[in-house]
């Protein structure tokens, strides 16, 4: 870190500015009130140990401004904010989008930090994708969310609630094991087809029939995992469409495959040379492809999805009578009239009534 770099967040310091802490017996520097609030949080809750076990400068601590507390304190609100809080439930659960997570000692600050507020239960931090799943106990009139959000901006990490996170999750898993069965499928294909070479040129002579029946043996044997593993999810949507009376594109292809399959392990025992081994794994193979390449496009799109929704304010203040009072973003009505500040996040259509300003669509 450079000698006139702010020990909390490594950012320069002004000239005339001069605040520090004391840490390891030595007065560190620091370039702003709001990394100092910071820092003398966390060591006030003897938390010091996060400046050792941190890979890098911690993110700047931005100063909350009156709407953004009061929006914040808005979520400790059940009634407004069923959409993220089970009024019924005394026990809550909740993921939120932290950014500013970089690297272990910012999970172990959060969790830390986080679990000394009394309401909270459990706290597991996903370094990777920067997502909090937190679970603890609302109160009757407060549901402690946004004491929660305060406590993380706090300690320097700006959080948002995150609702599609499992939908996303469950098509990263599918998508998974989806290759998988397209890596199966492809290597037994391209075995298949070096071996269908040698059995469609006819190059094996009669002395040579044992070398026939070996490729065609090998051929099964490698089609077999293809036609039971690869192919499964097109058997489970065929038994799904014939138990509901419907016909769906499983169906035809079900039964093509079977149909291959097993009329060509048939002929292997009743040793006829008819056998369709190269177009049951390429039919499969392909069919995989086709749905892996949806399933990814999905998985983009889920994820843009992701990205818009982290910026999306979820609820906004709307005047009632001659007030402004915040409600959830789900609640929004048309005819309603709301209150957009100076850099918020437009998070409805709209027609400017008063005031005038400019607005970013990048």
């Amino acid at each position: 870190m450079m000698k006139n770099a702010c020990f909390h967040c490594g950012e320069s310091i002004p000239e005339n500015f001069h605040a520090s802490i004391l840490w390891q017996n030595q007065q560190r520097p620091l370039c702003c009130y709001g990394c100092k609030a910071v820092a003398e949080l966390i060591l006030e809750n003897n938390l010091e140990d996060f400046y050792k076990l941190r890979e890098g400068n911690s993110i700047k601590p931005q100063a909350l401004i009156p709407a953004e507390l009061e929006q914040l304190n808005s979520y400790n609100n059940i009634q407004i904010n069923q959409d993220l809080i089970d009024p019924n439930q005394e026990v809550q659960d909740i993921n939120l989008y932290v950014e500013g997570i970089s690297c272990a000692a910012c999970s172990w600050l959060i969790e830390k930090n986080l679990m000394a507020l009394t309401y909270i239960q459990e706290v597991n931090v996903n370094i990777i994708n920067h997502v909090v799943k937190i679970k603890w106990l609302a109160s009757v009139d407060n549901s402690h969310l946004g004491d929660i959000l305060k406590a993380l901006h706090q300690c320097g990490y700006k959080a948002s609630p995150l609702l599609p996170e499992q939908l996303a999750s469950k098509q990263k898993a599918e998508q998974k094991v989806l290759l998988k069965r397209l890596g199966v499928a492809t290597i037994a294909m391209m075995q298949v087809m070096m071996f269908s070479f040698g059995l469609y040129t006819g190059i094996f002579n009669a002395s040579e029939q044992k070398y026939h029946d070996l490729l065609i043996w090998v051929s099964w044997m490698l089609t077999t995992p293809v036609v039971f593993y690869s192919a499964a999810p097109f058997f489970k949507g065929a038994y799904h469409n014939m138990r509901h009376f419907t016909l769906g594109m499983n169906v035809p292809i079900a039964l093509a495959i079977s149909a291959a399959y097993f009329s060509s392990s048939l002929s292997i025992f009743i040793h006829k040379d008819v056998v369709y081994f190269d177009s049951v794994v390429m039919l499969i193979f392909f069919l995989l492809l086709g749905r892996f390449l949806q399933a990814r496009a999905n998985w983009r799109a889920i994820q843009t999805n992701l990205t818009d929704a982290k910026h999306l304010p979820l609820s906004i203040r709307v005047k009632q009578e001659d007030k402004w009072i915040y409600q959830p973003l789900s609640k929004i009505q048309i005819d309603d009239i709301i209150l957009l500040p100076a850099g918020e996040t437009l998070a409805v259509d709209g027609v400017v009534i008063t005031g005038e300003s400019q607005i970013s669509t990048s």
